[in-house]
This record gives structure tokens, C-alpha cells and sequence, in this order.
């Protein structure tokens, strides 16, 4: 963004940039966004599963037939693990997080450029497809989700990226779009199933109807049918080839994921209707959408198609996801996506408004807005003072809290001076630092937050449970209780000991019986687990330990778990 004054005028000249220009800002605003905080987040639940997954892909060489911890895992499709694994291949690692998150944020970058292609070709507005793809990098759950490897952000962004080319597709009857889109519909298709097409592709069409005209929706059907077949047929290869192979397991696990989808986090229809509380510095002009398509005034204004379109296509969107039973925050990817549009229209109005043309209600929101940002900032100022004072060795080795009150201090007192300093162009001012806000605080911020006021360690003594992946890698290891986290975190599989091979339990594995135990093997159990039982588990069956260690099962509490080395006695 530049700033320059000419003729004693301030201007904030990005209207006028070129297209390549747009696109490196986009870029680098990308960057910010999505690279800097890969490594930051621990691996959750969902993350555990799509990593094990594509590790044991690489480790058994198999990549049809994917499995967790040793069970088949036919769960989701395998998209998003074929990707992972992908990286694994072309890297050779296979344990480092920051490396893993890379098709995630790769395909987040590719989001937002797509975003900056549709709108450029819908309205011919290249500063307008700037403001919606920026607004789409800087979006907190766009941040949030981008990062993170799991089947979400895989499904509903290839599905947009499908869109797109289907846009294109039938307004420039290019065939190899087709092929391309109906590929990524596929793709989308496999990342977690048709919930992606429902929530994003059919109010798409419902969208383009409105657009086009019954006339020329209809004329188009025949290739919108096709796109939808090729797709189809895409994503139908792997699960009948699943079928033919392991037909009774396959429909077992559908059936069950069928009443997961019914009985789990399942909410009241409303609960996505807060949407725009989660867009993080873009709240209130997100939240302003439904005032605007009331006013009159505002849909005489060039961009008033694009605002109706985008508004139609949220609003399906919202309306078809919230019909299902299971919800969950990052369920709502979609609308984050699409409401990006509306959003994007409607902060580009306002940077292009004169100041003096503000009615009152409009010049109380750019005050609240503009008092948001400032808060945040010196918010960040106090809270990096404050813990940095009691965190003396993280100062001592490094000075980031130095650093990043140095860091957001600067960028206050800019803010601040220039506030004041060009108060009839505040509106860009404040629309430029509710963007810079969002990547700083996402940049630097939340790192902290994650690691070092959340889930800091009190005790320094103990190393994280993933170097044991280390320790004995030839040696099997076994548990009678864990989770599947733990599976990732160990680098192997772990196989549970039960009494029989039925013995249920949520997190799946391999079963063996006490009598089926190797010579040498390690065992994994919590620290707080009953001595006595550990010492009779071993002890009875003519085992004794020889090792032990104790880990930090994450860095998010200070839970420790042991792992023993056991052997039989001779």
C-alpha cells in the first residue's frame, strides 16, 4: 500500500495499480497470513488422523487403501491424505508440522487468488476483486482454517476453486474448463464428501440463475450437466473400487459416519447465523450486508448486481448448511468464503466515499471500527509488557517480547498520527489498518497466545512425546488406554491390549491379547494409571520393565504419560 500526498492532497493511490501489481500485494499479504503461524498450533484430532493416515500411506507403501493406526479408515475420502502424503514423498518428512500444513496453506493462497479472478471477471473492477481477495486473506477463520491440514478447508476450496472454473466455463465454452472443473468438483467431492457441492455449488446455480436469466440458465443446462456428471464419476472411482474390495466394512462405516452426522454436535438451526462475529476486523461490514440491500440508494450504484448476487449466494448458503443437524464453527468455511463478496463491495464503496458524504450513522461506524483497531493494538502492547515480565527466559534468549512491543507500538503511533494527520480520507486509513491489524495480530499474536500464555510449560525438565518416535523405532508399542493424538505423536502405530479381539473402544486399533505379546516391546500409559495394575499386567504374564521415560503428552497442558520398555523374563 502506498502512501503519498501530492498537491497537498492525501491519496491512497492503490486504485490506480496495475493487475500484476494487485496480484503481488495479494501475495504477500498471503504469505503473512498463511505461512507464518503453520508450525504454531498443536495437532488436534482431526489433524492426527489425516497425518497418521498419510504416514502409514508412505510406511506401507499403499496408497488406495488408506488406514489409521493399522484399521482401515474409511471414514472420509482420502483426498486431503493423498496430499499429505504427497508432501511427505516429495519433502521425505514426515514428522514435521510445519511441513504437513503446507498443502492447507498453499491451497488457502490459491483461495484467495480465485477470489481476486471471479470477482475481476464478474464486475471488471480489478481494485474491487483486490478489496474481496484481501478481505478474504485477512478473514480470522480463512486464517484460522488455512492452516490447518484437515478435510474442511480442502472440500469447500476446491469446491470454490470448481466454481470458478465452471464460471468460466460457460461463459467461454472452453472445454479444457470443464475438464478442470469437473475435476476439482471431484476433488472436492473426495475431500468429505457431496457436503461441499450442497453448500456452496447449489446456491452457486441457484446464484447464476438469478444472473443469467431462466432463458440462458436454460441454455447452459446441458453443460452444467455434464460438469456435474464428469465430477461425479471422478469421485465415484475410489469408494466403488472400496466396494468391490471391502464391501461389508465399507457400508459398516458409512452406516456409522450416517449416525454420526445425525447424533453428534448436533445444534439448533440458528447457531450459524452469528457468522460475521467470526471474520474477526471485518465484523462490521460484514454484519452491515442486510442494511445496505434495503437501501434504495445504494442498489443504484454500479456495483449493486454483484452485491445482490453474492448476497443471494450467502444466504442459501447459509440457509442449506444449517439445515444439517451436525455443526460445528469450522462447518461454516463457506460462508466465510462467500460472504467475502458482499463484504468486498461494500468496504470498497466506502474507500471510494468521500469522507463528507457520510451520514451519521456511517461516520459512527468508521468511529467504532477505527477505536476497535486501536484498542487491539495497544491491547497487544499491554498484554506483551505484562507476560513478558514473568517469562524472563524468553527475554533472555531472544528478546521477541522486546520486539513485539517495539512492533505494535510502532504501528499504534502510525496509525494514531496518521488518523490525525489526514482526517478527511480516515475511511481509507482505518480500512487499510483493519487489514494490517488482522495479519499483524494473526502473525504475531496468536503465537504467543498459543504458546506461551495458554498452554505454557511451568516445568523444563521433560521433552514433548514426539521424540520418542526415536527410541526404539524396532520396537513395537502397546497400550491398554490412549488416544489418537498419541498415535501421531509417538510415530508409530499403537496396538491396544485387550482380553479379546472384540474389545470396543473410540479410537481404533489393532487388538492383541495379553498371551499374543511380543518379547520386547514398549508400552504407553498415562502417569496418573494405577501402579499396582501396571506392575500386575507385567509381572503375571512373566514380563518385567527394563526403562522408562516420561514425556509431555503436548505442549497445550502439562499432562505427562510414560512409556516403558518391557521385556520377558528369561
Amino acid at each position: 500500500m502506498v502512501i503519498v500526498k501530492k498537491n497537498g492532497d492525501f491519496i491512497l493511490d492503490v486504485e490506480k495499480y496495475s493487475d500484476k501489481k494487485y496480484k503481488l500485494i495479494l501475495l504477500v499479504i498471503s504469505i503473512f497470513s498463511f505461512f507464518t503461524r503453520l508450525g504454531v498450533e498443536d495437532v488436534g484430532l482431526m489433524e492426527s488422523r489425516n497425518f497418521i493416515a498419510a504416514r502409514e500411506m508412505i510406511v506401507n507403501g499403499n496408497w488406495l487403501i488408506p488406514t489409521l493406526n493399522g484399521v482401515y479408515r474409511f471414514e472420509k475420502p482420502p483426498f486431503p491424505t493423498w496430499m499429505t502424503a504427497l508432501i511427505m514423498k516429495i519433502t521425505g518428512d514426515i514428522e514435521s508440522t510445519w511441513i504437513l500444513r503446507l498443502p492447507a496453506a498453499l491451497l488457502s493462497v490459491w483461495l484467495v487468488f480465485l477470489m481476486y479472478r471471479i470477482i475481476k471477471r464478474i464486475s471488471n473492477n480489478n481494485f474491487l476483486a483486490f478489496i474481496s481477495a484481501g478481505i478474504t486473506a485477512t478473514n480470522f477463520m480463512i486464517m484460522k482454517e488455512g492452516v490447518v491440514n484437515t478435510w474442511d478447508i480442502f472440500s469447500y476450496g476446491l469446491m470454490f476453486a470448481s466454481i470458478v472454473y465452471l464460471y468460466e466455463y460457460l461463459e467461454d465454452k472452453k472445454k479444457y474448463k470443464c475438464w478442470i472443473a469437473s475435476f476439482l468438483l471431484g476433488a472436492s467431492i473426495m475431500s468429505k464428501g457431496p457436503v461441499a457441492p450442497y453448500g456452496m455449488l447449489l446456491p452457486f446455480l441457484v446464484m447464476y440463475f438469478f444472473m443469467k436469466g431462466k432463458n440462458n440458465f436454460l441454455e447452459k443446462g446441458k453443460s452444467i450437466i455434464i460438469y456435474i456428471i464428469i465430477g461425479t464419476i471422478f469421485a465415484a472411482l475410489w469408494p466403488v473400487y472400496m466396494i468391490v474390495l471391502y464391501k461389508s466394512i465399507f457400508f459398516s462405516v458409512m452406516g456409522k459416519e450416517q449416525d454420526t452426522w445425525d447424533t453428534k454436535a448436533v445444534e439448533g438451526f440458528f447457531y450459524y447465523f452469528d457468522y460475521f462475529v467470526y471474520t474477526g476486523g471485518w465484523i462490521l461490514f460484514n454484519a452491515m450486508g442486510m442494511l445496505f440491500l434495503l437501501k434504495k440508494k445504494w442498489l443504484s450504484q454500479s456495483n449493486k448486481k454483484l452485491l445482490e448476487l453474492g448476497f443471494i449466494w450467502s444466504l442459501l448458503s447459509l440457509l442449506l448448511i444449517s439445515f444439517i443437524k451436525m455443526k460445528k464453527q469450522r462447518y461454516g468455511i463457506p460462508l466465510y468464503i462467500i460472504t467475502n463478496i458482499p463484504c468486498g463491495v461494500i468496504v470498497c464503496h466506502y474507500y471510494k466515499k468521500p469522507q463528507e458524504m457520510f451520514k451519521k450513522y456511517e461516520k459512527w461506524i468508521f468511529i467504532l471500527q477505527g477505536g476497535l483497531i486501536g484498542i487491539s493494538f495497544a491491547a497487544m502492547v499491554v498484554l506483551f509488557a505484562i507476560k513478558g515480565v514473568h517469562i524472563k527466559e524468553s527475554i533472555g534468549k531472544n528478546g521477541v517480547f522486546i520486539v513485539e512491543i517495539l512492533l505494535y507500538l510502532a504501528v499504534l503511533v502510525s496509525y494514531l498520527i496518521t488518523l490525525k494527520k489526514y482526517k478527511e480520507h480516515r475511511n481509507k486509513v482505518i480500512i487499510v489498518f483493519t487489514g494490517i491489524a488482522m495479519l499483524i495480530v494473526n502473525g504475531t499474536g496468536v503465537w504467543f497466545i498459543e504458546k506461551e500464555l495458554m498452554y505454557r510449560h511451568k516445568r523444563v525438565e521433560l521433552e514433548d512425546l514426539h521424540t520418542i518416535s526415536h527410541i526404539e523405532p524396532d520396537l513395537k508399542m502397546y497400550s491398554f488406554n490412549f488416544k489418537i493424538e498419541d498415535v501421531w505423536r509417538v510415530g508409530r502405530k499403537i496396538i491396544r491390549i485387550g482380553e479379546d479381539k472384540t474389545t470396543n473402544n473410540a479410537t481404533p486399533a489393532l487388538i492383541e491379547t495379553p498371551n499374543e505379546l511380543p518379547e520386547n516391546f514398549l508400552l504407553f500409559t498415562e502417569e496418573d494409571e494405577n501402579s499396582d495394575i501396571l506392575k500386575e499386567k507385567t509381572d503375571i504374564n512373566g514380563y518385567t520393565v527394563i526403562n522408562q521415560w516420561k514425556f509431555y503428552r503436548n505442549f497445550r497442558n502439562n499432562k505427562i504419560v510414560k512409556v516403558y520398555e518391557i521385556q520377558l523374563k528369561k
